[in-house]
C-alpha cells in the first residue's frame, strides 16, 4: 500500500457524504470508532454538547445508503485496528486507518495513526500527510515543525515545500517564510503539478499586495 502523496491535502476536499458519515459517527455514534482516543458521555454525544432533549433533534438524518456505508466503515475500521494491535510494525494497516479517519474529517485521530504508520517506516509522503492532518486538527505550529523536519531530511521533496508554505499561511500568516517555501517548491518542480500549484499561490499572494 502506498501513501496517496497528495500535491496538497487541501486540494482533495472531503466529500459531502464522508462529512455526513463523520458527523453521524461523531454525534450519534458517540465516536464509537475512536472511543479510546475520544471519550464521550453516556448519551453518545461529545462532552459539553448541547442537550437535544425535547427538541426532536436527534442528529443528522441518514438514508439507507449512508447507513450501510457507515456500517461497512465501522466494520472495516475495527478489523484494521485489530490487525494493527497484533502487529504494531504493520505500517500499511496504520496508514489505511489514518486515511479512513481523514476521509470523515476526524483529523486528531488521523494524526495518531499517521504517526503510527511513520514510526516503523519513515516515508516523505506519509510525513507530508501527517503534517496536513496536524494542520487541519488545529495545531498549526505542530504542523510547521513536522513539515520543517520533512524538508530538512528531504530537501529535494517539492511536495513538502509546498505543504510547508501552506502551513505558514495558516498560522500568523508568515508571508516571508511562506513565499520562501513556495518559491523553493517551484524551483524543484518548475513544470509539474506541484510547482504549478505553488506558483498559483504565490501569484495570489502578490495580487493581494497590489
Amino acid at each position: 500500500m502506498k501513501s496517496k502523496g497528495r500535491t496538497a491535502r487541501s486540494q482533495n476536499p472531503v466529500s459531502p457524504r464522508s462529512l455526513l458519515i463523520g458527523l453521524v459517527l461523531g454525534l450519534v455514534g458517540g465516536y464509537f470508532l475512536g472511543r479510546s482516543e475520544s471519550p464521550v458521555s453516556q448519551t453518545g454525544l461529545p462532552p459539553n454538547h448541547p442537550s437535544t432533549a425535547g427538541t426532536g433533534d436527534v442528529g443528522p438524518v441518514m438514508d439507507d445508503a449512508t447507513r450501510m456505508e457507515m456500517e461497512a466503515y465501522r466494520e472495516e475500521l475495527e478489523a484494521l485496528r485489530g490487525v494493527w494491535e497484533e502487529d504494531n510494525e504493520d505500517w500499511e494497516t496504520a496508514l489505511r486507518v489514518a486515511e479512513m479517519y481523514w476521509e470523515v474529517a476526524f483529523y486528531p485521530q488521523a494524526v495518531t495513526w499517521y504517526e503510527r504508520a511513520l514510526a516503523p517506516r519513515p516515508n516523505p509522503d506519509i510525513q507530508n500527510d501527517l503534517g496536513f492532518a496536524t494542520l487541519l486538527a488545529g495545531d498549526v505550529q505542530g504542523a510547521i515543525e513536522v513539515l520543517k523536519d520533512l524538508t530538512g531530511k528531504h530537501s529535494d521533496y517539492a511536495r513538502g515545500w509546498l505543504s510547508l508554505g501552506v502551513a505558514y499561511l495558516y498560522g500568523e500568516e508568515n508571508r516571508v517564510a511562506a513565499m520562501e517555501a513556495l518559491s523553493h517548491a517551484v524551483s524543484l518542480n518548475p513544470t509539474g503539478e506541484i510547482g504549478g500549484e505553488a506558483a498559483r499561490i504565490l501569484d495570489e499572494m502578490k495580487e493581494g499586495n497590489e
